[in-house]
Order: C-alpha cells, then sequence, then structure tokens
C-alpha cells in the first residue's frame, strides 16, 4: 500500500510540474532562453538569416553568425507582467540586447556619404567592402538597450503557444529597432 501511495505521490508532482510549466509566462521564458543558450532551432534560424542577407562571402557569413551568436547568448530579460483573459495572454516583459541600431545606421549614413570608400579597383561598389566596415563596426558595440516586449500567447487545445512575433518585435529582439 505504501509502495502504491508513493507511485501516486510521483505521478501528481509529476503532473503538476507538467501544468506547471504550461503557462504564458513559461512559454515566453523558454523562447527567451532557447536565444540564450543557442538551441539548435535558433541557430537554424540565424544560418537561415545571414543566408537571406545579400551579397555576403562565406567570410562575412561566418562572421555574421558568430555576431548574433554573441547577441543572442548576452541577452537578458525579465517578466514584467502577464495579463490572461481567457485562451489569449500578454506577456510583458523587458529585454536587454546589443544595440545595433545606432550602428546601422551610421554605416548606412557613411556608405551614401562616402562612397569612394567602399568602391574596388575598377570604380565600381564593393559589397566585400561595405560589409566588413559594416562587420568591423558592429563587432566594436558594447553599449546595450532595453526594449519592452508584449508577447502574444494563445491557448490551444489546452496549451499555451507563442504566437508570431511582429517585424518590430523581431527588430527589438535583433537589437536593431530604431528608438
Amino acid at each position: 500500500m505504501k509502495k502504491i501511495f508513493m507511485i501516486f505521490a510521483l505521478l501528481l508532482v509529476v503532473g503538476c510540474e507538467k501544468d506547471m510549466n504550461n503557462t504564458p509566462t513559461k512559454r515566453v521564458e523558454v523562447f527567451l532562453s532557447n536565444y540564450q543558450s543557442l538551441s539548435a532551432e535558433v541557430e537554424s534560424k540565424i544560418m537561415a538569416d545571414v543566408e537571406e542577407m545579400p551579397n555576403l562571402n562565406d567570410e562575412e557569413k561566418e562572421a555574421y553568425i558568430r555576431l548574433w551568436e554573441r547577441h543572442y547568448q548576452g541577452l537578458t530579460y525579465e517578466v514584467k507582467n502577464e495579463e490572461v483573459d481567457g485562451d489569449d495572454a500578454i506577456v510583458t516583459t523587458e529585454i536587454e540586447v546589443y544595440d545595433y541600431s545606432n550602428v546601422i545606421s551610421a554605416t548606412s549614413e557613411y556608405l551614401v556619404n562616402n562612397p569612394e570608400f567602399f568602391q574596388d579597383e575598377y570604380g565600381n561598389h564593393s559589397f566585400t567592402k561595405y560589409n566588413d566596415y559594416r562587420l568591423e563596426q558592429l563587432n566594436q558595440v558594447n553599449d546595450k538597450v532595453k526594449y519592452t516586449i508584449d508577447f502574444r500567447v494563445k491557448k490551444i487545445n489546452k496549451k499555451w503557444i507563442l504566437q508570431e512575433l511582429s517585424e518590430e518585435e523581431n527588430l527589438k529582439l535583433s537589437g536593431m529597432y530604431e528608438y
């Protein structure tokens, strides 16, 4: 009888633990911790995002991958609030990430004002020179910025699911949101 009671108690604890992980806040925490730990899914996303960037050579692609890995590992967050309304929830979270927005703007402006700096020996625009310059500037960023993101979470079949991020939320997560 004692063994049956212990097995029942163990199943009850495991069942409660499973339910404790099925909350809107927990879904957001898992999502953000996957970025911090560079889960396989996040690594795949980084590689896919870099592959979509135009005019990069293999060395530049690798440099961008390392940049994003550093960025996401440096991400910190604090959940500020959770509001549940039936099967919908909003989890207000403050994140802190490297602030790339100023560098993106400054390097683009520098390109416009100094196009000759990014020309090859034939006077044509050199994507490699520009990409190398931008990467150099991005790798020097140590300043961080805090953003608030309201993550939308929806309960589907009794499970809380994080909804797709908006463009603004993705820019904040990547540190490129212009504030």
